[in-house]
């Protein structure tokens, strides 16, 4: 199976959508306390994270459809400067947490165990 074969699955496929714009909905919205909203979003990041891994998808495609939904939701002239730095926050945590809970889950699955082909060809 290639990686990512299935990254069309529909009814996933709308899951991390939904998930990947509700983050990003939080992330814009200001927050009395400041880490109640972070909270939320390391959560449905980490949900598209786990999910991700075990579709065998890349990091960098689920970057592209972070970027994808905050084209589709974001106003960035309403954010004013502030824009680019949520997004950089959200991209910087999807990151981390793709990545973090794949070495500490130790899960066999996923294309964050081997990111070379082994043997050298595919």
């Amino acid at each position: 199976m290639v990686r990512g074969d299935h990254a069309g699955d529909g009814d996933e496929q709308a899951h991390l959508q939904q998930l990947l714009e509700g983050a990003l909905r939080a992330a814009m919205q200001p927050s009395a306390d400041g880490t109640s909203r972070n909270d939320l979003v390391r959560e449905m990041l980490a949900e598209v994270c786990a999910i991700a891994r075990d579709r065998e998808l890349y990091p960098e495609q689920v970057l592209v459809m972070l970027k994808g939904a905050w084209r589709r939701i974001a106003d960035p002239a309403q954010l004013g400067r502030h824009a680019h730095v949520i997004l950089d926050d959200v991209i910087s945590s999807c990151i981390e947490l793709y990545f973090a809970e794949a070495s500490a889950g130790g899960s066999s699955r996923g294309p964050q165990q081997n990111h070379r082909p082994a043997g050298g060809s595919q």
